[in-house]
């Protein structure tokens, strides 16, 4: 594996755009976005750890346009699984089949089906052990027939583009996701929160309940890795994994479950609506998935089994190690942000985490922003860490006068800190690319 930019200066000047096992050929049609090397990496390694114990597994990906991921499939996964490649344009399903023979792949290996992929999939219900959803913007028109053919216990991999959408634009994200956005700092995890909340409640409709196994925030996209579990005994409960927020300016934020499970699942009774941090009105958010974004054990039989021998495979260690440490705590504390709040410098990272674990705190990293934190610790309790840390007051800010705060750095701290995580590799730098013409 190499890394996007080196693929985007190589693939320039080429009649061939050459992908870690896969040429395809460059026509003027083509659609190639280097940037998404990372995803498809990562997809791979996702598939191979779910499918390790499936037998000749049904792997289907829809929209497959010049087949470049779905012929990474068919060459890099395991030599028993079947790839159903779908794309409703019939000069792409020729181009396909160009790059099938220029690859000399088995044609065994590979069905390619023309047609809506929507249709596609309604027709072929509990067939395929994974479907792949990766289209150009928003991913959820695509969901619910997705979920229809995966069989039980099934992977759905999906992605969305429109981060910028789901963040900054509460009418079109509540016109694509169902879902009211509030702009903030943590906007790369509301984003995968808000994608998690929008298949769970279409799973529910057909009860079904979904499991993430991976859930990232790379460059301009989320990518999310579900387990489809087609047994309706733990619909309901999965139902309280959403939740609607109050969210504020100072970046404190109040849980409003939609049901209240010891009172029968009847509607939850509103809380005070003026924030506690800064005296402000909340503002109302949501749903959003309020359960954990990632399966722990399943991502560190992922980290055991990748090298480190290309800049994409470090990459992909490097985003692994951030999520492996994370905790599951809603949304993550931006420092800067945090810091511009209450105009200040910012606190250096080490001393904010040694002072929240010398608290008994919990305390984490996020894949989804370098310089920003995850942790259990009330907000004011933060806010008390960077006055005191400054030596300051401010008229908005409770001091907690009997709180003892200590910036000792301990082994927690260091162990956290000093971890290998790839950081100057974290960004491409390459963007989404225009849409591609018809």
């Amino acid at each position: 594996m190499v890394d996007a930019a080196t693929v985007f200066a190589k693939n320039l000047d080429e009649e061939y755009i050459e992908e870690n096992t896969v040429r395809i050929q460059k026509h003027s049609n083509v659609f190639y976005n280097p940037a998404q090397s990372f995803n498809r990496d990562i997809s791979i390694e996702v598939i191979k750890n779910f499918t390790k114990n499936i037998e000749s597994p049904k792997i289907f990906e829809a929209m497959s346009a010049t087949g470049l991921r779905g012929l990474r499939y068919a060459k890099e996964l395991k030599n028993d699984s079947k790839i159903y490649m779908c794309d409703i344009d019939r000069n792409a399903i020729n181009s396909i089949q160009e790059n099938i023979n220029f690859n000399k792949i088995d044609l065994n290996k590979i069905e390619l089906i023309e047609g809506d992929c929507r249709k596609i999939m309604i027709s072929k219900p509990d067939y395929f052990d994974v479907v792949d959803i990766d289209p150009f913007g928003s991913c959820t028109p695509f969901i619910e027939s997705a979920i229809i053919s995966i069989k039980n216990n099934g992977l759905l991999c999906l992605t969305s583009t429109d981060i910028a959408i789901i963040s900054n634009n509460p009418l079109k994200c509540y016109m694509k996701y169902n879902t009211v956005t509030y702009k903030t700092p943590a906007f790369h995890e509301l984003a995968l929160r808000t994608l998690l909340s929008v298949a769970n409640r279409i799973a529910s409709k057909h009860s079904i309940t979904i499991e993430p196994l991976l859930s990232v925030s790379v460059d301009f996209y989320i990518r999310i890795f579900l387990r489809i579990k087609k047994s309706n005994h733990k619909t309901r409960e999965n139902i309280l994994k959403i939740s609607n927020y109050f969210l504020c300016h100072c970046f404190n934020y109040l849980e409003v479950p939609l049901f209240n499970k010891s009172d029968k699942f009847r509607s939850k009774k509103v809380p005070n609506n003026i924030c506690n941090i800064c005296g402000s009105v909340f503002n109302l958010a949501g749903p959003y998935w309020n359960s954990n974004l990632h399966d722990k054990i399943f991502v560190d039989e992922m980290l055991k089994k990748i090298n480190e021998n290309s800049l994409n495979e470090k990459r992909m260690i490097g985003f692994l190690r951030f999520i492996s440490q994370e905790i599951d705590t809603f949304l993550y504390y931006s420092i800067p942000a945090m810091s511009s709040y209450i105009k200040t410098s910012c606190v250096p990272l080490s001393k904010i985490i040694s002072a929240l674990f010398n608290l008994n705190y919990e305390v984490s990293l996020t894949h989804c922003s370098l310089k920003s934190i995850k942790t259990n610790a009330p907000l004011d309790i933060i806010y008390n860490i960077f006055l005191k840390y400054f030596n300051i007051n401010r008229d908005y800010i409770n001091l907690i006068n009997t709180l003892e705060i200590s910036f000792e750095e301990n082994k927690k701290t260091n162990e956290l800190i000093n971890k290998n995580y790839y950081k100057k590799l974290f960004y491409s730098n390459l963007g989404p690319l225009s849409k591609p013409k018809n």
